[in-house]
């Protein structure tokens, strides 16, 4: 097994690689530039997301456990438009709620 077998969860990867960089992030920014974060936040899912149109590889790892069909994309790809429209959504009530509240 190469690394091009682990090609086939590159979303899962990415995603991945966004939520540890964002937790590194929330450790090292100073308490008045945390809103920063937020955009931060939203522009990574998002490239996330454009990323997700462009991969249409199929096949499966770890003995058929993780499959990866066009079917499998197109819905990951449509949830993920989901969950950046709920952060969109979500933006104002962060900075007023959970920043006023230094959460």
């Amino acid at each position: 097994m190469d690394i091009n077998y682990f090609l086939l969860m590159r979303q899962e990867i990415v995603l991945l690689a966004i939520a540890l960089f964002l937790l590194a992030a929330e450790v090292f920014v100073p308490k008045n530039k945390k809103e920063s974060l937020i955009h931060l936040a939203i522009l990574l899912f998002a490239v996330h997301t454009l990323l997700g149109f462009f991969i249409n590889e199929t096949g499966e790892l770890f003995g058929g456990m993780f499959r990866s069909t066009e079917l499998i994309n197109l819905f990951k790809t449509i949830l993920n438009i989901a969950v950046l429209l709920v952060l969109l959504q979500a933006t104002d009530w962060l900075k007023d709620k959970v920043l006023r509240d230094n959460r």
